[in-house]
């Protein structure tokens, strides 16, 4: 696993980052702190540090990322076409798919 955590005033309000699972998938994850998505400057660190984790995933070697969303959260799934996610699936279960261009 790699992952990365931000906080403010000294509270945890996220970790994000990669799980490498045994059958070789690699996820994306990212957990909130309830209450955090409102916060001034939170939208904009959070997509520039998602876009760092893609960057990392490249400069590993990742071919391929999965991730779903958050079906009670309108902006998960915009956010994830927005990192170069691309729905794989319908229903509000569906997996979401990164494909690396290198």
């Amino acid at each position: 696993m790699r992952a990365v955590a931000a906080e403010r005033d000294g509270k945890l309000v996220a970790v994000g980052g990669l799980a490498f699972q045994p059958d070789d998938t690699v996820a994306a994850f990212l957990i909130l702190a309830s209450g955090e998505r409102g916060a001034p400057g939170f939208k904009l660190a959070l997509h520039k540090a998602g876009l760092r984790m893609m960057e990392d995933a490249r400069r590993l070697g990742i071919r391929r990322l999965a991730a779903t969303a958050e079906h009670n959260n309108p902006a998960a799934e915009p956010w994830l076409a927005r990192l170069g996610f691309e729905r794989a699936g319908t229903g509000t279960d569906s997996a979401w798919i990164w494909r690396s261009t290198r």
